[in-house]
């Protein structure tokens, strides 16, 4: 479950077209559901952020810091 929200695809059981809930997790990782069969198949992960390098995390603290001050200006 992600953020509290879940997310429904209607019809789109490979199985038995039932409808599925995205955004299940187990210690294997993300999964969608059917809630008519029980069909289950895992989600690929697209992107993993684990941690940004230090130098990183330093250009965008001083990004948003000049963005706050007013020093970027977007158009």
């Amino acid at each position: 479950m992600v953020g509290g929200a879940r997310v429904f695809r209607f019809k789109s059981c490979p199985k038995c077209k039932g409808d599925v809930i995205l955004g299940n997790k187990d210690k294997h990782g993300w999964y969608e559901q059917c809630l008519q069969c029980g069909y289950l198949r895992d989600l690929e992960v697209i992107a993993k952020v684990e941690h940004q390098p230090a130098e990183e995390q330093k250009k965008m603290k001083l990004s948003n810091q000049k963005r706050a001050e007013g020093q970027i200006k977007f158009s």
